[in-house]
């Protein structure tokens, strides 16, 4: 249902092939483009679809293949006749190893254009949609954003980082140019890491807040288990093994984008969190519900809630698939708007018919993939009768192909 573009780009990130040094197959390709997953397209001499890892639009680059799975070969460049003007030193001497960045090799102009073209491709292959209004675009600094981070451990080996490109080989990084600073003094100092943290500790997972970092496993001394974070005027109680929006210079924008154009009496708020989106947006409503399915995520939105003075809006434990039940619905007028802001896969078949059964006027749908947000925008525009009135890219990630997404429906 995803189309082919998604299809293609599953192999990159699923799929593991091995050339042969005897027989290396090699030919010489023009770059079409990148698509959903980060991969660049061309086509073999025999017009196939080939996946090239490392490709700028319209580079004549000779490749070996790697494999072929399903009719579609996966190739690395061997050599770059014809370069990119985009194309530029990647500046981290990890990049190629370390499994975290895609981009490095391209400009940050040339990122956005191609995130811009991935949003759009995915709304009309994926969700066959023909009109949409222009997109709006919020770029990132490119280095230093990132407040948020899983940092992987290697006990054995000493070694603190990130997985390798492809594996899940723990490479040792001692800084990385996305991470704020107080996150790679974590990173720096691998020794003190682990007489720290319980036996078996693979993962650390690491919020930096405006005073202190919040981590899970706490590292006594070195953190804490809650942080604070400030969005605007509004307060963020997190904790370390909580999910919060990775980029601290676009909080406020993500989170404020819908506020000119929605208000009303009731919203709800699902897949909420530590209450973020509700947070931002209740004031506009009388009354508002978020919907969890984390005890302690909820737990956080309460706290959240409370400390920005909004006691109008519920934090309740539940799921998108279940909520429905727990409300009385004939009684219940459309609330006036709904956030979803789902996992990768999107609405699963029965929250996408929860969210509709409520019949809400608007609907805020903010994803990290746009092709399966392409996917369930589409159902909605073409089976519920909704039309997108609003719709941006978020650049959260610079130096990787992800991109956060949010689109504005209504009746």
């Amino acid at each position: 249902m995803l189309s082919a573009l998604k299809k293609l780009a599953n192999f990159v990130r699923n799929t593991t092939f091995h050339l042969s040094k005897k027989n290396p197959t090699m030919q010489r390709v023009t770059i079409e483009k990148l698509i959903h997953g980060g991969s660049a397209i061309g086509r073999l001499s025999d017009h196939r679809v080939v996946l090239i890892n490392g490709g700028l639009p319209g580079e004549t680059v000779d490749i070996k293949i790697l494999g072929t799975k399903g009719g579609v070969s996966t190739a690395e460049i061997a050599n770059i006749a014809v370069p990119s003007p985009e194309r530029r030193p990647p500046p981290c001497p990890y990049y190629g190893v370390c499994g975290g960045c895609s981009w490095q090799h391209m400009t940050y102009e040339a990122q956005i254009r191609a995130k811009a073209g991935i949003f759009d491709e995915c709304l009309s292959r994926i969700g066959k949609l023909q009109k949409f209004p222009v997109l709006q675009i919020f770029e990132s600094p490119e280095w230093a954003y990132r407040c948020r981070a899983q940092f992987k451990l290697d006990r054995d080996s000493s070694k603190a980082g990130f997985f390798g490109r492809g594996t899940n080989e723990v490479i040792s990084i001692q800084t990385c140019p996305l991470l704020s600073s107080s996150l790679n003094e974590l990173l720096a100092s691998p020794e003190k890491l682990f007489p720290a943290l319980p036996e078996g500790t693979t993962q650390l997972k690491a919020i930096a807040g405006d005073r202190n970092i919040s981590t899970h496993p706490v590292l006594p001394e070195r953190t804490e288990e809650i942080t604070e974070i400030q969005v605007g005027k509004a307060s963020f109680q997190v904790s370390g093994g909580a999910f919060f929006q990775g980029n601290r210079f676009l909080h406020e924008t993500l989170g404020g984008w819908a506020k000119p154009h929605v208000k009303g009496e009731y919203m709800i708020d699902l897949y909420g969190g530590v209450g973020f989106f509700s947070v931002l947006l209740g004031k506009r409503f009388t009354k508002g519900l978020v919907i969890e399915s984390s005890r302690a995520l909820v737990e956080d939105a309460v706290e959240n809630l409370r400390s920005n003075g909004l006691p109008h809006i519920t934090a309740m434990q539940n799921t998108a698939e279940q909520f429905v039940s727990s409300l009385n619905l004939p009684d219940q007028a459309p609330p006036d708007l709904v956030i979803v802001d789902p996992p990768r896969a999107g609405l699963t078949k029965k929250a996408m018919e929860n969210l509709v059964s409520l019949r809400p006027r608007a609907i805020l749908y903010v994803s990290c993939d746009p092709a399966t947000q392409a996917r369930d925008v589409g159902t909605l525009v073409h089976g519920r009768n909704y039309n997108i009135e609003q719709r941006a890219l978020f650049d959260l990630y610079p130096q990787t192909s992800h991109l956060e997404t949010a689109v504005l429906l209504r009746t």
